[in-house]
């Protein structure tokens, strides 16, 4: 269902990939989690990262608990993430990993 590259030592390696059953039950344990911490439908939850598997597993996962999932794009330039939080009421992001030290980045978001 979803593949990707890695790039390892300045050279992209052959795809991986996940399978639908991989991704439903991925996308059934985050759904899981989310509910098991009390928050309920139609919370606004922001979903900051690049385009990869980990991005289609949570939007599915607001999707499966009837969350409204609010892409945060930061290609738009410093202070668009904070932007768009601000403006679409977010209550919870999920972050990927590798965007976690542009969070750290005062230039890019202000609380």
């Amino acid at each position: 269902m979803l593949g990707w590259r890695e790039f390892v030592d300045g050279k992209w390696g052959p795809y991986l990939w996940k399978s639908y059953k991989a991704v439903y039950e991925e996308v059934l344990n985050a759904a899981a989690a989310l509910r098991a911490s009390g928050i309920g439908p139609g919370c606004k939850m922001g979903i900051y990262g690049a385009n990869c598997p980990q991005w289609i597993v949570a939007m599915e996962a607001c999707n499966a608990q009837s969350y409204i999932y609010v892409p945060l794009y930061d290609t738009l330039g410093p202070g668009a993430v904070n932007f768009i939080l601000d403006h679409a009421e977010v209550d919870v992001v999920f972050v990927q990993d590798k965007k976690v030290k542009e969070l750290l980045n005062p230039d890019c978001i202000h609380t």
